[in-house]
C-alpha cells in the first residue's frame, strides 16, 4: 500500500515537471522571440525599452539672464578649472623661460575669459534686480493714487458684512460678525538673568504704528457694530474712514520703506561692480601669480600642493571672486543679492 502511494506521488512531480517544462519554457520561449522580434520592427510600440540619455542643463552663455541667476553655470567653471588644471602641469614641467612665458599667457587668456564671462552674468543679475524694483515702484504708485477707491471700497465691504450681505458670511451672522483681519497684541515670556532670583516676566510689545494703525480699525469696526441709531451709525462710519486712510498711509510708508532698501542694496551691487571693472587686471594678475607659485611648490594652503588630477578644483576659481571662500562653494559662486 505504501509502495503504491510513493509510486503514485513520484509519477504526480514527474508529470508536473514535464507540464512546468513544456508550458514555462515556451512561453520563456515565446518572450525571447517577441523581444528580438521588437528589435527589428519599426513599430514604436514593438521596440525594445532603451535608456534615454538625460538632457544636461547647459546655461547661455552667450545670454547670461537665461541662465541659472545663482551662478554661471557648472560645466563652464568645470571646463575652466580642468583648462588652469592642464596649464599649471605645463607650467610645472616647462624647462626654459620661454615656455613658462608661454604657459603663463595661455594661464592669463583662461583667467580673462572667465573674468569677462562673470561679469557678463553679474551685469544681467544686476539689471534683472534694477528691473524688478522699477516694477515694484511703478506697483506702489499706482497704489497710491487708487487711495480713495480702495479706502471706500473697503468701507463698503465692512458695512455690508455687518448687514450680513458679505459673500462668505454664514446664516444668521450679522452685526455680530467678527473681521477676519482682527490683529491681536502678541507677548514673549522672556527669562531675566540679572536678578538674584530666576523669573519670568511678560515682554512688552514693541510699538508698531502699522498694527496700532489695525488696532484702531479694529476698535472703530466695533463700534459702527455696536451702534443703533442712524447719526451714531454716520459718525462711526466716518471715524472707520479715517482709520482705514490712515492705515493706508502707514502701509504705504512701509512699502515705500523696503523699496528704498532694496535700491539702497542695488546701488551698493553697482558701485562694487565697478570697482570690480577697474581692478580687472589687478585681480587676474593676482590670481595668475598666486597659479604661478603654486606650480612652483609655494601655494599657501597645503591642498594646493597636491598634484592629483581630481584636485583640480584647489586653483581655487572663487579667488576671483573672494579669496576667502571655502572648498565646498568652489564650483558654485555664492552671493547675497543685496549685501
Amino acid at each position: 500500500m505504501k509502495k503504491t502511494s510513493s509510486l503514485r506521488i513520484k509519477l504526480s512531480c514527474g508529470i508536473v515537471a514535464v507540464l512546468s517544462t513544456v508550458l514555462f519554457g515556451n512561453i520563456g520561449f515565446a518572450q525571447r522571440s517577441t523581444t528580438k522580434a521588437q528589435q527589428k520592427t519599426n513599430d514604436p510600440f514593438g521596440q525594445s525599452l532603451q535608456p534615454v540619455p538625460i538632457q544636461q542643463y547647459r546655461p547661455s552663455l552667450s545670454n547670461p539672464a537665461r541662465s541659472n541667476s545663482r551662478y554661471i553655470g557648472h560645466l563652464f567653471e568645470h571646463t575652466i578649472s580642468q583648462k588652469l588644471q592642464k596649464l599649471r602641469q605645463e607650467l610645472k614641467n616647462a624647462k626654459s623661460n620661454e615656455q613658462k612665458e608661454e604657459v603663463e599667457k595661455s594661464v592669463r587668456e583662461a583667467l580673462l575669459e572667465y573674468f569677462n564671462k562673470d561679469m557678463k552674468h553679474r551685469e544681467a543679475e544686476l539689471e534683472k534686480l534694477m528691473l524688478r524694483s522699477s516694477k515694484m515702484s511703478a506697483a506702489l504708485e499706482k497704489r497710491a493714487a487708487a487711495k480713495e477707491q480702495l479706502v471706500d471700497l473697503q468701507l463698503k465691504s465692512f458695512k455690508y458684512e455687518m448687514d450680513g450681505l458679505g459673500l462668505f458670511t454664514k446664516q444668521g451672522l450679522t452685526s455680530q460678525w467678527k473681521s477676519a483681519t482682527r490683529a491681536y497684541p502678541t507677548y514673549t515670556i522672556v527669562n531675566s538673568f540679572d536678578s538674584e532670583g530666576l523669573y519670568l516676566e511678560a515682554a512688552k510689545p514693541k510699538v508698531d504704528p502699522l498694527k496700532t494703525a489695525m488696532d484702531t480699525v479694529n476698535t472703530m469696526l466695533q463700534k459702527l457694530r455696536s451702534e443703533k441709531s442712524d447719526e451714531g451709525r454716520t459718525k462711526a462710519t466716518s471715524e472707520l474712514r479715517k482709520a482705514l486712510s490712515n492705515y493706508f498711509d502707514l502701509d504705504l510708508k512701509a512699502r515705500q520703506k523696503e523699496i528704498d532698501k532694496i535700491n539702497a542694496g542695488l546701488k551698493k551691487m553697482q558701485t562694487g561692480l565697478q570697482k570690480r571693472a577697474d581692478a580687472k587686471d589687478n585681480i587676474v594678475d593676482l590670481q595668475l601669480q598666486i597659479i604661478v607659485n603654486e606650480a612652483k611648490g609655494l601655494g599657501f594652503f597645503r591642498s594646493s600642493a597636491l598634484n592629483s588630477a581630481q584636485h583640480g578644483i584647489d586653483l581655487r576659481l572663487p579667488a576671483l571672486d573672494n579669496l576667502g571662500r571655502s572648498k565646498k562653494d568652489t564650483f558654485f559662486l555664492r552671493r547675497n543679492i543685496l549685501r
